[in-house]
């Protein structure tokens, strides 16, 4: 008799991952919900384009766009950067966030209008070619965010020149009524 057995040789199976799945109900249907940790999910994100997921996430929980748990683990902090390029760094609570087509939807939007934030304000590129011709940016939007940085450009620097032309100089209105006030 032989006292070892056969062991059917089982499938690697990999290491968890951030996401978890919890039973839920929908419409009376058992499905499985995919829950990630918000502190998890928005690491994900780099941190150029965390600021305005940060800002909005209130109001899309409030809304219903995403639906989101508190837990009871600890708060965490995240840092971000605002379009300006100056860092900050935020604490909040935990919350277990069902990752469903809504949630994914928005952080898309929410990193997308980040990114459009940045080039309004610095005026950097923010797509590259390849993006362009796979439509997976607005391109008449980034058109006009680019035209309006130009002319704020031309704008300011004609306003510097005159600003410079006149500095120190008094017109005929200014010197009469320095003479009126004496």
């Amino acid at each position: 008799m032989n006292d070892t057995q056969n062991i059917p040789d089982q499938p690697h199976t990999p290491a968890p991952t951030p996401v978890q799945s919890a039973p839920g109900e929908a419409r009376g249907k058992s499905t499985k919900l995919e829950l990630i940790r918000l502190s998890t999910w928005l690491q994900s994100v780099p941190e150029a384009e965390r600021a305005r997921a940060i800002k909005e996430l209130p109001n899309a929980i409030r809304k219903g766009t995403i639906k989101a748990i508190p837990v009871n683990d600890p708060a965490f902090e995240i840092s971000y950067l605002y379009p300006s390029g100056r860092r900050y760094t935020r604490t909040l609570n935990e919350l277990a966030v069902c990752l469903d087509q809504n949630a994914k939807n928005w952080l898309q939007e929410q990193r997308r209008e980040s990114r459009y934030d940045r080039m309004g304000v610095t005026g950097k590129p923010i797509t590259s070619f390849d993006s362009l011709l796979q439509s997976e940016e607005d391109i008449p939007r980034l058109a006009r965010i680019h035209h309006r940085h130009l002319n704020r450009k031309i704008t300011d620097k004609t306003t510097n020149k005159n600003a410079d032309k006149t500095a120190g100089k008094t017109t005929d209105k200014t010197a009469s009524k320095a003479v009126k006030a004496q």
